[in-house]
């Protein structure tokens, strides 16, 4: 991993420790409950990957990290979530285009490498749908169990819109990746 991906994450841990003390300060401990989640999720990735010396290239990591950034900085400390209609839907796409990435090279390092390339597009295009789904299906489970005050769901019209713009990153990623490093 490059000197400049671990300066980013410094940042990341940085932007997180901040925004994590500003909600803590502001008594939002609903908000505070999804961002650690989120952060402690990602940190531990990271680690791990990092630990293995998996071979991620250093642009896909910046896009993971900043998908991590703009859930928790922007759509809880700034409220994103909260007060635009179209954040959550452009955050789905992006998040779906940069962890397709993230998993695809962190599975191809481990297994082998999947040829020819459309086969390995497909295999990015459906590691975003997946991970899609799953964070669909965490937003139902921590709607369900009510007991941190959010709702992440405002229904199946949000959740169908957050499908389609999960497919749509997904497939962004499978044409990047294609285009770029296959």
């Amino acid at each position: 991993m490059s000197a400049f991906v671990w300066i980013f994450f410094a940042l990341l841990v940085a932007v997180n420790a901040f925004t994590a003390s500003a909600l803590v300060r502001n008594k939002a401990f609903a908000h505070l409950r999804a961002v650690l989640l989120a952060f402690v999720s990602f940190a531990v990735l990271f680690v791990v990957f990092a630990f293995l010396a998996l071979p991620v290239p250093g642009l896909v990591w910046i896009f993971a990290m900043i998908s991590q950034l703009s859930h928790n900085f922007i759509g809880y400390y700034l409220r994103f979530y909260e007060s635009s209609k179209v954040f959550d839907r452009y955050h789905h796409a992006f998040s779906a285009f940069s962890y397709a990435l993230l998993f695809f090279f962190g599975l191809t390092a481990v297994f082998a490498a999947v040829q020819p390339k459309i086969m390995a597009a497909v295999l990015v295009f459906s590691l975003g749908v997946t991970l899609g789904v799953f964070v669909e299906m965490l937003e139902f489970i921590f709607d369900q169990r009510g007991k941190n005050g959010l709702k992440m769901q405002r229904g199946l019209k949000d959740t169908n819109f957050d499908a389609v713009f999960n497919l749509a990153g997904a497939a962004a990623a499978a044409v990047f990746a294609y285009v770029f490093y296959l």
